[in-house]
């Protein structure tokens, strides 16, 4: 394919395996982040036509970074990587993500043909400025892997889960 990519991960694991994997499949990665910093300066000297980043990046600084690159280029294809299904539980709500983002489960990515697929439509969705949405084209990936007990939590429920989970007592939250 030849649409320019560039690949950020503060994982340096995921970052050498999925670059690598895209340039096996002829994707053009044209660059790889791992900090902040880094991905800005790569993204103005490069100018990639679409960004795959973890959802987790730099402290869960992701969305901030691609809200900020896409006002720098509208037509940014964006193809987000995460491995919870539910975005509540990293404090966002759909409306966070930038609109034409494509979302996708990293257990499905063993499939490049997943992650390839989200590359063009990403681009197209950031043109017809259509919202944000999963990728499920895998086949063993069912639907049923995305309702889980926490679609019946509120969102209250999930915030307080949160909370606890990064140490805050019951008199803290």
């Amino acid at each position: 394919m030849t649409f320019r990519v560039l690949v950020i991960n503060d994982d340096a694991f995921e970052l050498a395996t999925l670059s690598a994997a895209l340039r096996l499949h002829t994707i053009n990665v044209i660059g790889e982040a791992n900090n902040l910093a880094v991905a800005e300066n790569l993204f103005r000297s490069l100018q990639p036509e679409v960004l795959v980043i973890d959802i987790q990046f730099d402290g869960q600084e992701a969305i901030t970074l691609v809200k900020k690159l896409r006002k720098l280029n509208p037509a940014l294809g964006i193809v987000i990587t995460t491995s919870c299904p539910d975005l509540r539980l990293f404090g966002l709500m759909e409306s966070n993500i930038p609109s034409g983002s494509k979302l996708i489960l990293k257990r499905s990515i063993s499939d490049l043909s997943v992650i390839t697929g989200a590359l063009a439509l990403s681009l197209i969705s950031a043109k017809d400025g259509s919202k944000m949405n999963w990728i499920n084209i895998h086949t063993s990936i069912h639907k049923e892997d995305f309702i889980t007990v926490l679609n019946e939590l509120t969102d209250i429920q999930i915030e307080t889960l949160r909370l606890v989970a990064q140490g805050l007592s019951n008199s803290e939250i």
